[in-house]
């Protein structure tokens, strides 16, 4: 992924500040591996949805997925 940054920051010649952006994000992965690297317990989802007729929610499901 972080290859189509550098492909495009040449072809736009903003390599330098592509590299800046790349490093930023990066840190930010490396942020959230090390906050989530000892956690658990699955993620749980919540799903809502709905269907509308004539304007007018008619009818709606919950769904809580753990």
């Amino acid at each position: 992924m972080m290859q189509n940054y550098h492909d495009i920051a040449q072809l736009l010649g903003e390599e330098e500040k592509a590299e800046e952006i790349i490093h930023q994000m990066e840190q930010k992965i490396k942020q959230a591996q090390s906050l989530v690297k000892n956690y658990n317990q699955a993620p749980s989802v919540l799903i809502l949805s709905g269907r509308f007729q004539h304007g007018a929610l008619y009818t709606w499901s919950l769904k809580y997925c753990l």
